[in-house]
């Protein structure tokens, strides 16, 4: 198993690499930039030399008219001369504006891939805290409650499914997780699936007899309250990236805000970030409905890891 110190030495590799590419970049689209001012000279140079040999023509033909043949020769030559000036700032400004666009197009994929070290060191960063944190939680047994009153879910397929399904990192937090009768329904008469107390010990409440499918809404609240337990261990600056991603997303702050009208704009925030946590290994629609979301929770939270 890769240690602590070892995540921390590849991760400083990356960003020295980025950092060095970094540098690179800034240069190469400093001189990016001074080769489309050269382009923008040339084509204005170019626009001046069209004005100004229409202009000969058109004096050129007005000399014709006049019966001043001489002049109109004169000026007709030193027009075509001025076109054929205008045409090669033409074609020069053309050509290096191609060139330009496919130094774009390198520059950008450059950029992608100082992108990609930064994001893979930042994983590696993760995983060093994470395997820091494993110490701050002692081996113990996972205490479990009344779960003999559930008709749909024994202890022993919870245990299984918390094994299987719930990364050991996001569940070791977890001291106990109870089941008990329906949650009363008072404040807007909105169903309470389950809660998960300061010290990460969760509640699951019977969902209501008209639910159809009840060993999935367990299975999803028992996701949905880790997902709490998940966010209250983010650093600050994944917590940062998904406050950013939400307001990117109008579609799911609305959904939030719809079921949690009286929460206040950080709770609004955890509770978006269990929905979709909960999402991410229960409903494939997330991937399809909230792209980003589906991403941030790949990369960020998972460590890669897909759910079928």
């Amino acid at each position: 198993m890769t240690g602590k110190n070892e995540l921390r030495q590849n991760a400083a590799a990356l960003l020295d690499e980025a950092s060095n590419l970094s540098a690179e970049l800034d240069d190469e689209w400093q001189s990016h930039h001074e080769q489309w001012e050269e382009v923008n000279r040339l084509q204005e140079e170019a626009d001046e030399l069209a004005d100004e040999f229409k202009q000969l023509y058109e004096e050129a033909r007005e000399a014709y008219d006049n019966d001043e043949k001489g002049l109109a020769k004169e000026l007709s030559t030193e027009g075509k001369e001025k076109q054929e000036e205008c045409e090669e700032l033409n074609a020069e400004a053309n050509e290096l504006r191609a060139e330009l666009h496919k130094e774009r197009q390198y520059l950008e994929e450059k950029s992608a891939q100082i992108d990609r070290l930064r994001n893979k060191a930042q994983l590696l960063i993760d995983r060093s805290r994470k395997s820091r944190r494993k110490r701050d939680y002692p081996k113990r047994r996972l205490e479990l409650s009344n779960w003999n009153e559930c008709k749909e879910l024994s202890e022993k397929d919870l245990l299984s499914f918390l094994k299987s399904e719930i990364p050991s990192e996001h569940s070791k937090p977890i001291r106990s997780i109870g089941y008990k009768q329906p949650y009363s329904m008072q404040r807007n008469s909105h169903f309470r699936a389950g809660n998960i107390s300061e010290n990460c010990e969760i509640t699951i409440f019977e969902p209501p007899q008209t639910s159809r499918n009840k060993k999935s809404l367990i299975l999803m609240s028992l996701c949905h309250e880790v997902g709490h337990s998940v966010y209250r261990g983010l650093n600050s600056e994944l917590k940062d990236e998904w406050k950013q991603l939400l307001l990117a997303d109008p579609v799911l702050q609305h959904e939030t805000h719809e079921r949690y009208p009286d929460f206040s704009a950080n709770r609004i925030r955890s509770e978006a970030f269990a929905t979709c946590y909960a999402r991410y290994i229960r409903d494939p629609l997330l991937r399809l409905e909230h792209y980003d979301v589906y991403v941030y929770f790949q990369d960020r939270v998972f460590s890669g890891r897909e759910y079928p």
